[in-house]
């Protein structure tokens, strides 16, 4: 598993349009995607900086979605001062908590 992590650099006030945008265009694009394994937007009202953290199974998963993340980046350059900065990792270790509230550890 694959992690893409962006970091947001947002202008002031643009919180809540942010997090619009990803509910209602990020997060329904990667839904329908192949290999998308989730997805989680963090956010710092103080300092205005949000991370974008997308899961997918496999780096060709990303890879093939990444022209279209591009694209939607492009559609938060009116709330962002400075190009978003994207980074892959390799997920290690990931800890999912199941139905009846028990702990599924996935490692290497």
């Amino acid at each position: 598993m694959v992690a893409q992590v962006t970091m947001l650099h947002l202008k002031a006030g643009m919180m809540d349009e942010l997090i619009r945008c990803v509910q209602d265009t990020a997060a329904p694009a990667r839904i329908a995607q192949p290999g998308f394994g989730g997805m989680a937007l963090l956010t710092d009202p103080i300092t205005n900086h949000a991370l974008l953290i997308g899961y997918w199974d496999v780096e060709a998963a990303l890879q093939a979605m990444e022209q279209n993340t591009q694209a939607q980046l492009a559609q938060f350059a009116d709330l962002i001062t400075i190009a978003p900065e994207s980074t892959t990792y390799e997920v290690s270790v990931q800890i999912e908590l199941t139905v009846d509230g028990s702990a599924y550890i996935r490692g290497i």
